[in-house]
């Protein structure tokens, strides 16, 4: 008994220092975090959808943000915009992983779909559509609960004739995934036109847009007019309000009664003696007329 009190008590004393040997300090795994919604790499137009969150992940060639983004939908899921930045040297940690450099194919994308949208059928489009960042695509469909759905994809990289060892390299790729219950499939497709993306790497060997286009060369030459498009204007007399005409109104002619009608009265004739000539006249004594208030008196007393 006396030597397994000491085996025990031995037993206590290498745990307690075992135990003060080892830290107690909480390790986060710097690798994924949360951002502000300020620092997100892809803003979405005025007017939404809101960012909600922002969950950001390093990789030792590049950094990849999902982007919550507000939803109105009961199809299960959330809207987001994934945006992955890749390079060709490593930025971040060389123990982490590298991030995929490969163009979405089309069984890739499928498979993507089938992951997002398990329950309901997208169906690509077959139109080459391009916005301020170059060609995209996307894929649309309608849910049981009548929301529509729609899942975009680009890949923005530099041609290849403008990539070289120290310039033009990087790659952005984009998805975009919204349901929503009101929204048409125009109004969701305008994201895909309407974001801005809000971050880059610094150094000359990051420039996944490629060269800058040449201007056109009808610029400032004669016998080239440029119009400006339709509607486009200081002031444009198809937008200004017409002036309203106003109808008089119409009046019934109304029958005036005898009340109402004017009293037109013939000046008094002074009878003439019988047998006068014209040289009696002519020195006939001039009889003044008497006033025309005596006379309307004299009708009114009538």
């Amino acid at each position: 008994m006396h030597t397994s009190a000491k085996i025990t008590a031995l037993l206590s004393t290498l745990a307690l220092l075992a135990g003060c040997g080892t830290s107690s300090k909480l390790n986060r795994i710097q690798a994924t975090k949360m951002v502000p919604s300020s620092e997100a790499f892809l803003f979405t137009p005025p007017g939404g959808p809101a960012i909600v969150g922002v969950l950001q992940t390093d990789y030792s060639n590049g950094t990849e943000q999902q982007i919550t983004l507000a939803t109105s939908s009961g199809v299960p899921g959330e809207n987001y915009a994934n945006v992955k930045l890749v390079i060709a040297s490593g930025v971040n940690q060389a123990s982490l992983p590298n991030a995929s450099t490969a163009y979405s194919d089309t069984r890739s994308i499928q498979r993507e779909l089938r992951a997002e949208f398990p329950s309901m059928r997208m169906t690509p489009s077959s139109l080459f559509l391009q916005n301020n960042y170059g060609p995209f695509s996307y894929a649309v469909g309608q849910a049981a609960t009548g929301d529509t759905c729609l899942y975009g994809w680009q890949q923005i990289r530099s041609r290849t004739e403008d990539r070289a060892l120290f310039r033009n390299n990087g790659i952005v790729q984009i998805r975009l995934r919204m349901c929503d219950s009101k929204a048409t499939e125009k109004q969701l497709l305008s994201l895909m036109y309407g974001y801005t993306i809000a971050t880059s790497y610094s150094g000359r060997f990051w420039n996944p847009y490629g060269e800058p286009q040449t201007p056109d060369r009808a610029l400032g030459e004669t016998g080239s007019p440029i119009y400006p498009p339709d509607g486009v204007g200081s002031f444009s007399l198809a937008s200004a309000p017409a002036p309203r005409r106003t109808k008089a109104p119409r009046t019934t002619p109304v029958a005036k009664t005898p009340e109402d009608r004017p009293l037109i009265l013939d000046p008094p004739v002074t009878p003439q003696p019988s047998g006068s000539s014209e040289s009696a006249q002519e020195n006939a004594p001039i009889v003044p007329l008497p006033p025309l208030t005596s006379v309307i008196q004299q009708s009114t007393d009538n």
